[in-house]
């Protein structure tokens, strides 16, 4: 465009000097004529690349445009893909050990599917069902001692943290759910484990107590089969603090009394016994 508008204005130069010269007699209308013909083919190139340039400029607008919508578009696409990537590639809010990975490769998960459990396993929390009627002497911050038989030498230390808010049944037993904080500092009482906790809720010398398997619930009340005269009746007590195999007497016995623990028959009301007493 520059080339043509440089040879248009020189024509338009070359014609006023032909027009005067003409008019001199120095040129003759011929040479005139030819430059003004010249001029006109000039001027239409002109105006023909200047259209050609308008409408260049509008489909370089346009695609302009259309590129700029394809960029965006191209970068929404790279964003939904790195937040994709992003999920498939999780990292842990926390520091701790990877102790369960329900997941394998290639496997399908949803929205919300747990992908892996990881904890600080230098603390652990152990649940502990504790029978309803005991439930009643179990409070915060009593300690407790861990047993596990896979390691029958160890004992894990702990204190009672949260205690049951509801009595739910688990087989045969209603049991209250107890959260107990255990120091784990050697790792090696793994999770999801099955443990026997003891929980240390009193400690009194020189007590009365009776075998735990001698003592029978009924509601609320706790009673016992007293051996008198080859005969055993019940005898309803007040039981303190318990271990794993005895109960405190509080009232209701006396010592020296005789109780029935249970055998092949069930034990009833006057029901007429032969003591057997191991050597």
């Amino acid at each position: 465009m520059e080339k043509a508008q440089a040879a248009r204005d020189q024509l338009r130069r070359d014609n006023e000097a032909l027009a005067k010269l003409v008019t001199q007699k120095a040129a003759t209308q011929q040479e005139l004529e030819q430059n003004r013909m010249q001029l006109k083919q000039a001027e239409a190139d002109v105006q023909s690349l200047e259209k050609a340039k308008e409408t260049a400029e509008r489909q370089a607008q346009t695609d302009r445009e259309r590129v700029t919508l394809l960029v965006e578009h191209a970068r929404t696409l790279v964003q939904d893909l790195e937040v994709k990537v992003a999920a498939a590639h999780r990292t842990s809010p926390i520091d701790g050990t990877l102790y369960s990975l329900p997941i394998r490769p290639g496997d399908f998960v949803k929205a919300g599917d747990p992908l892996a459990e990881i904890a600080d396993l230098h603390h652990v929390r152990i649940r502990a069902f504790i029978d309803e009627p005991e439930l009643g002497q179990i409070e915060v911050n009593q300690p407790v001692e861990i047993l596990w038989d896979a390691h029958p030498d160890r004992v894990w230390s702990g204190r009672t943290e949260v205690l049951p808010k509801q009595v739910v049944s688990r087989g045969t037993r209603s049991v209250g759910e107890l959260l107990c904080s255990v120091s784990n500092d050697r790792l090696d009482l793994l999770p999801n484990t099955t443990v026997d906790v003891r929980i240390h809720i009193g400690e009194r010398p020189d007590v009365l107590v009776v075998p735990r398997g001698a003592v029978y619930i009924e509601g609320s009340k706790r009673f016992v089969f007293r051996v008198d005269n080859n005969r055993i009746y019940r005898r309803y007590i007040k039981v303190g603090i318990a271990n794993p195999t005895m109960i405190e007497v509080l009232s209701g016995l006396n010592q020296g009394d005789v109780v029935a623990l249970p055998g092949d028959v069930s034990l009833k009301e006057n029901l007429r016994i032969r003591a057997v007493r191991p050597e």
